[in-house]
């Protein structure tokens, strides 16, 4: 480089969207979780950026705190969902990766668990019906219908 002048500008040019290019292609079984680190108006842009990314939820990195972000070994961050916003302490990075996994584990059991339910209550209705028309008539022979169950595990 040349040098011509005191200043040198270098021109950036952006790069596609990751996140919001995986957020658009999400499957109902997997998840997203996003990082922010913001300067202003903080939690508000941390929130757009979880609906327009379709995220699961985002980690908010704070800059205000003395010994968080860059440069320390602890960080204080606020983890924000759809309908949940956790602050958490400074704490060391290795703690806050912790709290980031433990919050994802929470995310996936909580689904595991709606799908079970939702399977079981299918089941019920589905042997329920099968009791109420356990025999029917085809071509003047009565037969047996027997329900098949079974698990899905996400």
């Amino acid at each position: 480089i040349k040098r011509e002048g005191d200043d040198l500008v270098l021109r950036l040019k952006p790069t596609h969207d990751i996140a919001a290019a995986l957020g658009r292609m999400k499957q109902p079984h997997q998840h997203l979780v996003g990082f922010a680190l913001e300067t202003n108006d903080e939690t508000a842009h941390a929130q757009d950026k979880l609906r327009r990314k379709n995220l699961d939820f985002i980690v908010l990195n704070s800059l205000r705190d003395a010994g968080a972000g860059f440069r320390h070994d602890t960080n204080k961050v606020t983890i924000i969902s759809e309908n949940d916003i956790k602050e958490y302490p400074l704490k060391s990075k290795a703690e806050v990766a912790k709290d980031i996994v433990d919050e994802l584990v929470a995310k996936v059991s909580s689904q595991r668990t709606t799908v079970k339910v939702a399977i079981e209550r299918e089941q019920r209705l589905l042997a329920g019906s099968a009791e109420r028309s356990n025999f029917n008539e085809v071509n003047g022979q009565k037969t047996k219908h027997l329900v098949d169950s079974s698990t899905v595990d996400c």
